[in-house]
């Protein structure tokens, strides 16, 4: 692969009364040169996120530097109140990247994780959706500021059953929490 941006659009951190999110990030070197990597944290409004992760403090973003053939796993550290947002990876060589948030209890045991992955730039999407019985699905889209993002929502038949237009002017993610 030759990419060397990566767009996370779901990163959680923090507390709430039930339990705490962590997110764990983790960064490959698929090159033979030394990787000068950047990883940038925005919350949901497109402002800066610190977060604290073991071993690089306190930041929105850390400067990070990856031998040829190298891994790097980094973690949140779950400290302060629940925040969200989004994460932009970026390095001068080719990477892998990708990131799990996990979920634990107030008793600091594992309870849940979703993987996130990389959200490149797209003009068209299409992904299935379960609405049968209780289910519900939630989509997070990241979309650099001053983008305008279309949405149409089609049930089985092709037929649209919602639109959206937004243009992002702050906020780098729209988020679609609960569609049925």
């Amino acid at each position: 692969s030759s990419r060397t941006t990566f767009r996370l659009p779901q990163v959680a951190n923090g507390s709430y009364r039930g339990g705490s999110f962590r997110t764990s990030f983790i960064i490959f070197n698929m090159s033979n040169s030394t990787a000068n990597t950047m990883l940038t944290l925005t919350s949901d409004l497109g402002t800066p996120f610190p977060v604290t992760m073991s071993g690089h403090g306190t930041n929105s973003t850390f400067n990070l530097t990856l031998a040829p053939g190298a891994s790097l796993f980094l973690q949140t550290e779950g400290s302060g109140p629940l925040s969200t947002g989004a994460a932009t990876i970026t390095s001068d060589v080719p990477l892998g990247a990708a990131a799990i948030f996990r979920v634990y209890n107030a008793q600091g045991q594992f309870q849940a994780e979703a993987a996130v992955g990389d959200s490149p730039n797209l003009t068209e999407l299409t992904f299935p959706v379960d609405v049968t019985d209780s289910y519900n699905t939630g989509v997070a889209f990241f979309a650099p500021a001053g983008t305008q993002v279309d949405m149409k929502l089609l049930d089985m038949e092709g037929t649209i059953v919602a639109t959206a237009t937004t243009k992002t002017t702050v906020a780098p993610i729209v988020l679609l929490p609960n569609y049925h």
